[in-house]
């Protein structure tokens, strides 16, 4: 086991990836700097030029390799669990009945349509129900009421579609 000190706080550490970053330039291959040194580095350049910061990632997720990695890390973190797809779908008619500038406003807050349960409240239901969301999505019993625990049901997306006059194929 090599062991490699870090440039900036001195600690001997085990030079493999789990504590220095990657870096083809150098002769070992890893950075000089460990992962916690160069993660405070990073956080003290953003707060000391946060427009710059902001500027750099907006151009980054505008590359194609900015856009996959945003995908994975929707994938990992949020679509995964069920917590992580509740959330995802409740914030989703969160916005379409209450940010006037969505696309969609206009059939939901638009019509008076209001949300009437918490997140909290949707995911004891989901348990309650012992249902699985991450292939369904929500569906309102009565069109003209507003979303309550008790006016909508979980329902696959060509089941969904048939309702509302759209056909899908099942995925």
């Amino acid at each position: 086991m090599s062991v490699k000190i870090c440039s900036a706080c001195k600690d001997e550490l085990e030079a493999t990836a789990k504590f220095f970053n990657r870096n083809t330039s150098t002769k070992d291959g890893l950075s000089y700097y460990c992962k916690s040194c160069a993660s405070k580095a990073v956080m003290c350049s953003v707060k000391k030029n946060p427009v710059n910061t902001a500027r750099i990632h907006k151009k980054y997720m505008q590359t194609q390799k900015g856009k996959a990695a945003r995908q994975r890390a929707n994938q990992k973190c949020r679509y995964g669990t069920v917590h992580g797809y509740l959330l995802r779908l409740y914030y989703d008619i969160y916005r379409r009945c209450n940010n006037s500038d969505r696309h969609n406003y206009k059939f939901y807050g638009g019509r008076g349509i209001k949300l009437h349960f918490t997140l909290e409240e949707l995911e004891k239901y989901v348990k309650e129900e012992q249902i699985d969301p991450r292939s369904l999505e929500i569906h309102r019993k009565d069109n003209y009421a507003n979303y309550t625990l008790s006016n909508i049901v979980f329902l696959t997306k060509s089941d969904h579609g048939a309702r509302h006059g759209r056909h899908f194929k099942n995925s």
